[in-house]
């Protein structure tokens, strides 16, 4: 599984998970004390499944 952050240019700013897991419920903490305020990309890939959704940081 991979969790990955982008900002709006495409360019990948953090890498927040990647390593095999079992299935199940986990949690992941973002820190955005080192990002700007802004819109991000975070795409989550396991296995066949495929997600991208948009965040908003606000400072």
């Amino acid at each position: 599984m991979t969790i990955k952050l982008y900002d709006v240019t495409g360019k990948e700013v953090k890498e927040l998970v990647n390593e095999i897991r079992d299935s199940g419920y986990y949690e992941v903490e973002l820190n955005g004390r080192d990002l700007s305020s802004g819109v991000y990309i975070c795409t989550i890939k396991a296995n066949k499944y495929n997600k991208s959704i948009k965040l908003m940081m606000v400072k």
